[in-house]
């Protein structure tokens, strides 16, 4: 795949399409790439990408590489928006709800796309492989649900680019990240953070009953090591 640089990319109107307006009033959309060979008959999988930006900025399809990477397979791209955090609009509780409810549209509409929801990858880097851990694990223990109605599909893979998934350390970080410290990020993320910080995190992160992980760590922590049957799995869910 060729590189193309850290958020290169914008939304594309294009491809846009309201998935959901939210409790709170929001509409949120999603960026739908497919593949040359979208017209096959053959069922395609799903993709439902990401994006980062720290959970306050950022935006559907601001990595396009990684969207031409997942079509150039064979996958159909669902590159979703969720609700981003300000220091007085907190968040710990409403992006990954955003993002399983995007999983319930797509599912609602999978005739449309030729998608096949039992294929479904969820994928995301920095705070969106955060999300994507919280969403894929949430969803297969039953503590994540979407406000829309319709059926939430478990995933059958999930990717994580260095993903934002433990948030206690980046509570407890000084570091400085794109001018900001990651410690006032997580503050207008977590609003009460000793109420909070355990809603934002993966539960479940060792058991092999979980869909297959692939993980990229950032700076290779102990505790983002996945276990090699896990990236076994992952593997096979995606060849």
């Amino acid at each position: 795949m060729e590189s193309r640089g850290f958020s290169t990319g914008s939304a594309d109107l294009s491809k846009s399409v309201q998935f959901t307006t939210t409790p709170d009033r929001k509409a949120l959309f999603m960026d739908i790439s497919k593949p040359n060979n979208f017209n096959s008959q053959e069922a395609l999988t799903p993709v439902v990408l990401i994006h980062g930006g720290g959970f306050t900025g950022g935006t559907r399809n601001e990595e396009p590489a990684w969207t031409q990477f997942y079509n150039d397979r064979g996958y159909v791209v669902f590159d979703v928006d969720y609700r981003l955090a300000t220091a007085t609009y907190h968040t710990w509780d409403k992006a990954a709800p955003d993002i399983a409810t995007a999983i319930v549209w797509i599912g609602n509409h999978a005739a449309d796309y030729h998608v096949d929801m039992s294929k479904l990858i969820i994928a995301g880097a920095s705070a969106g492989g955060g999300l994507a851990l919280r969403v894929a694990y949430g969803i297969q223990d039953g503590t994540l649900k979407a406000y829309e109605p319709g059926l939430l599909a478990q995933a059958k893979a999930v990717v994580a680019i260095f993903p934002a998934q433990d948030m206690t350390a980046i509570w407890n970080s000084t570091t400085s990240f794109l001018v900001l410290t990651i410690t006032k990020l997580a503050r207008s993320i977590l609003e009460d953070p000793r109420k909070n910080i355990r809603r934002l995190m993966p539960r479940s992160m060792s058991r092999i009953t979980l869909p297959g992980t692939a993980l990229q760590p950032l700076l290779s922590p102990a505790n983002m090591i996945t276990r090699y049957l896990m990236r076994v799995k992952c593997n096979s869910s995606m060849t």
